[in-house]
């Protein structure tokens, strides 16, 4: 009977650990881009993109500003000369977003302004709903490529793994234990 129980618990505890990674927890797990976008930005708006992070984690991406559009849609003069003219990037948790949506000075945890094109990389400070915004706070309209991604510290399932493992050598141990009563 004790051969039984000590068979079953290494047959558990193998199956268990044949998906762990041997990579280091601490090596990035950078993930395919989250968002691809290609968008037009309107006069004086703006667009969010929402993305969900824990403390730790990294955004980063790239933009470029590709070409403007008409100073007002269907005037027939281009404004192309105005492309360098750039627009406003920020990175803000989800209170700070809202804030700065309803017109308040805010603090943002990145901002750069006027740019025409960037690669940017942000280390997330809190768990939580982070906004990537582009604001276009000109009179034309400006076509913006880019792309957001998110890359994490560490492995999250290994922590489970750990756990699963651990839970079904409790389990053997309290099978043995009342096979021995």
């Amino acid at each position: 009977m004790k051969r039984t129980a000590y068979l079953f618990s290494i047959v558990i505890i193998c199956i268990l650990f044949v998906n762990v990674d041997a990579r280091p927890c601490n090596q990035s797990q950078v993930s395919e881009p989250l968002i691809a976008h290609d968008i037009s930005l309107q006069a004086m708006s703006w667009k969010a993109f929402e993305v969900y992070c824990v403390e730790g984690d990294t955004l980063s991406g790239s933009f470029k500003i590709t070409r403007d559009g008409d100073l007002f849609i269907g005037d027939q003069t281009k404004y192309d000369n105005w492309l360098s003219g750039g627009i406003d990037f920020l990175i803000m948790n989800e209170e700070t977003f809202y804030s700065w949506s309803q017109g308040l000075s805010i603090d943002a945890g990145y901002e750069r302004k006027g740019i025409a094109e960037l690669t940017w990389s942000y280390d997330v400070p809190s768990t939580g709903k982070w906004y990537v915004v582009y604001f276009n706070d000109s009179i034309y309209i400006k076509r913006i490529e880019g792309s957001v991604s998110l890359a994490s510290p560490s492995n999250p399932t290994v922590p489970l793994i750990l756990l699963a493992s651990v839970s079904a050598l409790a389990l053997a141990g309290l099978y043995v234990a009342k096979k021995k009563k």
